[in-house]
């Protein structure tokens, strides 16, 4: 499991100006805000090779709070703003993901599992030398790893929706008026610490 507040992703969380090439994320990502199944927040130049970001996809639960407008800032795959280069080559599992943007914030459609568990669907991935698929039951993975299967994503139930750890020493910080209503539920039970954040402003309530 991978969880952090701002720009959190399943294998990396601020990507400036970077390559990225043949990588995967099979995790539950849980963040406040800019969380992406692979990468948090993307930040990429015209001097950066194109694609900087090439064979590489998600297939991770992506968890994060409702904005005050009722949007997620989750992403299947990314937050991407991008210059010249993109991604190629890089898809997320939509079936699995949860709310997030629809794109995958990198303007890619996500594929249902069964898709994601076929070789045709990942082209140009190296299947010699690189990657090992095991043809409708596995996603692809790295030559000398166990399978990665579906079953292995598991949600915990939690959402991260509040920041601290609920101790005494980090309580939960409550900002927001929806973040009242998350006590007693998921992780936030009522025997844990929390403290009053910031004004919180009700209407239409």
């Amino acid at each position: 499991n991978v969880k952090g507040d701002k720009n959190v992703g399943g294998v990396v969380g601020n990507f400036h100006y970077s390559v990225l090439h043949d990588a995967f994320s099979i995790n539950i990502v849980k963040g406040r805000e800019v969380v992406g199944g692979l990468l948090g927040f993307v930040a990429l130049r015209y001097y950066v090779e194109d694609p900087a970001i090439h064979r590489s996809y998600s297939a991770s639960i992506v968890k994060t709070p409702e904005d005050n407008s009722g949007e997620y800032e989750g992403y299947g795959f990314a937050n991407m703003w991008t210059g010249a280069a993109d991604s190629t080559n890089c898809f997320f599992d939509s079936t699995v993901v949860g709310h997030v943007d629809a794109d995958g914030g990198a303007n890619m459609n996500g594929l249902s599992t069964a898709e994601m568990l076929k070789q045709a669907t990942f082209k140009d991935y190296d299947f010699e030398t690189v990657w090992e698929i095991q043809e409708g039951k596995s996603y692809p993975y790295f030559k000398g790893m166990d399978p990665m299967l579906p079953s292995m994503i598991k949600d915990d139930g939690s959402i991260n929706a509040m920041q601290g750890e609920g101790t005494e020493e980090s309580p939960y910080l409550i900002s927001r008026y929806k973040d009242l209503k998350y006590i007693g539920k998921y992780e936030y039970k009522t025997d844990l610490y929390y403290k009053l954040a910031d004004h919180i402003y009700v209407w239409d309530v």
